[in-house]
């Protein structure tokens, strides 16, 4: 870092869905008296913009990578199984309790 005082750091990243995401973060520098700065380059950091050739964006994903991945999970199953045998239970007994008629 240079002098002290306020700084802004601009950046910009390309997300995993290939979205571009950017913002700022403010910060202000204040080192210590007896702080001693290392000696920095001469030039500036040259930062890639739109218009710099750097990494292209990634490829439309074909039609088959396209389509969402799924994994059904051992416990959903036996959650689920589990609720749908439950509520045949009780539709069940509520049939039989409910349809004998007392003589």
């Amino acid at each position: 870092l240079g002098e002290a005082g306020g700084y802004t750091a601009i950046w910009k990243v390309v997300s995993a869905d290939s979205h571009s995401v950017d913002g700022t973060i403010s910060f202000t520098w204040d080192p210590a008296a007896d702080f001693t700065a290392a000696e920095g380059s001469e030039a500036a950091p040259v930062c890639a913009d739109d218009s710099a050739s750097g990494p292209s964006a990634p490829e439309t994903p074909s039609e088959e990578s396209a389509q969402p991945t799924q994994s059904v999970n051992t416990s959903d199953l036996l959650w689920i199984g589990g609720a749908v045998v439950l509520v045949g239970l009780a539709i069940g007994l509520t049939l039989f309790f409910t349809g004998r008629k007392k003589k």
